[in-house]
């Protein structure tokens, strides 16, 4: 994204909705000859918190799900929206875990952590159309290590 700020000091700007989440991004602040530039300080972009995603229960006794658990990920499908949607398992600092494809966008769906997942508390959902659009995403949700 380009902001022309002639003159001033001060710009404001707005995070894409389309920008993943992560935790390496800066912006670039170039001078309008681009002899210049200089970079902000690395930050991170969360991943939205939109109430119409769920998941189900962590278990009780348990800090969050372990891997080969199934979790109910709902979310409220939207008529002007793909006929199938995809839903990535991600973690910020390692990207995508797992996916699954040409998933009926009905609002429901049981997802699988894969049995290789490791423990981190920075997983969440995203779901997505066709166009990668981002449907809906869950917050950060923890995976354990498996019990034995």
């Amino acid at each position: 994204t380009v902001l022309s700020t002639v003159g001033t000091n001060n710009a404001s700007w707005t995070v894409p909705a389309s920008i993943e989440p992560g935790d390496d991004y800066r912006i670039e602040i170039a001078m309008c000859d681009i002899t210049q530039s200089s970079f902000s300080p690395i930050f991170s972009v969360l991943p939205p918190n939109i109430i119409d995603v769920a998941l189900s229960p962590i278990p009780s006794g348990q800090t969050g799900y372990t891997p080969g658990s199934s979790v109910t990920i709902t979310w409220t499908a939207n008529g002007t929206q793909d006929s199938t949607v995809k839903i990535l398992l991600k973690l910020v600092g390692t990207g995508t875990v797992a996916k699954v494809t040409g998933i009926p966008n009905n609002g429901s769906y049981d997802f699988q952590i894969p049995s290789s997942a490791t423990a981190g508390t920075q997983y969440y959902f995203s779901i997505k159309e066709k166009t990668n659009s981002i449907v809906a995403a869950s917050g950060y949700f923890a995976v354990t290590a498996a019990t034995s």
